[in-house]
């Protein structure tokens, strides 16, 4: 343990040094290139930071779809696809870090030639050209995907990721202090941004009415994908407990409710594993949402739904503040009894704002609630809002592209 703490210190100390170097050099360009690492559509959180950087003359921003390689080809096809009509939808300036024809990686670094690059995801998930290793001598930045509330503190403050990158952008100075408790570099390159995601739900555009009838309450249902004994090590997920009973609310509620079911982008990999349902049965539990009228499955990106919506019931991570600061009703489905040690200091008032669910009669009572308008955590919620900036002043993107700018002039 000795010996690899060593190890790390030293990397972190070339780091530093490589980006001291780099930063002479970046700052003499006259265009600087922004490379933005883009590993799942459905954890594409930095949409309002590239146009703050595309509005400023000084950066050229450009994503790199990356391919996710640990679920298996078909997998990797189908999330290249979203990827691809994400940043078409989006008029990204976008390029595919694979080969389809030879099914290999293209290193984007040789390509492009990036001057900073944006990750937001700290595990091995693609080919090694577009992890950490490969940027040793860049300006690296970190934006973690998820607002985090859990209790994963080394794993999430002192990985490898984040020690070895020029600066890390955090959502809350909960998460700068957690960063100076755990990682080896005391938080040394961390930044209290805020979480840029919020951007988008302040400023929708092209914000555009789904055909919903209005009188329907909209709620959406996001499961998570970790199944007990079937994933990570985390036990979140309510999926198996509910599935059923949302199909039957659904119809039970069809002229007063919309369901819209909000699956984690692993929920369905993990479901069609033959020692869980397989395949067969997974099709066919979700062909029944799409067979229902007033019910729908969503994949990808959400911000429409969140925005139109009128209710949120889940049992992830990031949805639990992303969603509170719409300040509309939450519920949270609880896996176990005690689910205290699960969540940071953060995730410890964020969960305050959330109706508790353990039982399908407490569910029913939620939704009747949604349906009547009887909404008790209304001041709660908007108390968290107002004292942790969920609803900035200015444009929490702005701010990171300003910061940005100072270190490279």
């Amino acid at each position: 343990e000795i010996r690899r703490n060593a190890i790390i210190l030293k990397r972190i100390k070339v780091a530093k040094s490589n980006q001291e170097i780099r930063i002479k050099e970046v700052s003499k360009k006259g265009k600087i290139k922004v490379v933005f690492l883009l590993l799942i559509s459905d954890t594409w959180k930095l949409d309002s930071l590239y146009n703050s950087f595309k509005l400023n003359s000084r950066f050229t921003p450009v994503v790199v779809i990356c391919p996710f390689i640990k679920n298996g080809q078909s997998f990797l096809v189908k999330e290249i696809k979203k990827a691809k009509e994400l940043c078409e939808k989006n008029n990204y300036e976008y390029f595919l870090a694979y080969d389809e024809k030879t099914l290999s990686v293209i290193d984007a670094k040789l390509i492009l030639e990036p001057d900073i690059i944006f990750f937001t995801n700290p595990n091995n998930l693609t080919f090694k050209e577009l992890l950490i290793d490969n940027f040793l001598d860049s300006l690296t930045c970190y934006i973690p995907y998820s607002f985090r509330i859990d209790t994963l503190y080394k794993y999430e403050f002192d990985n490898k990721l984040v020690n070895l990158t020029w600066l890390n952008f955090y959502e809350s100075i909960i998460h700068k202090k957690l960063a100076r408790q755990y990682s080896k570099r005391l938080g040394d390159n961390v930044i209290v941004s805020g979480f840029p995601f919020l951007d988008n739900l302040k400023f929708k555009v092209n914000h555009k009415k789904s055909s919903i009838e209005f009188q329907k309450k909209k709620i959406i249902w996001a499961p998570h994908w970790t199944i007990k004994g079937f994933n990570s090590g985390l036990d979140w997920s309510c999926f198996l407990d509910y599935h059923l009973e949302f199909l039957e609310l659904a119809k039970e509620f069809s002229s007063k409710i919309e369901i819209v079911m909000k699956p984690h982008a692993f929920l369905k990999n993990t479901l069609s594993s033959p020692l869980l349902w397989g395949e067969e049965k997974t099709n066919e539990y979700f062909n029944e949402w799409e067979k229902l009228e007033n019910c729908k499955v969503v994949e990808g990106d959400y911000l429409d739904i969140f925005i139109e919506s009128d209710a949120l019931i889940h049992d992830s991570g990031s949805f639990m503040t992303e969603y509170l600061a719409l300040n509309k009703p939450m519920a949270y489905t609880k896996s176990q009894e005690n689910i205290e040690g699960r969540f940071n200091e953060f995730g410890q008032i964020v969960i305050e704002s959330h109706v508790m669910i353990n039982s399908s009669n407490e569910l029913r009572n939620f939704i009747v609630n949604v349906i009547n308008e009887n909404d008790s955590l209304f001041e709660i919620r908007e108390k968290i809002i107002n004292k942790y900036k969920l609803k900035p002043e200015g444009l929490i993107s702005d701010s990171i592209v300003d910061y940005i700018n100072s270190r490279v002039l």
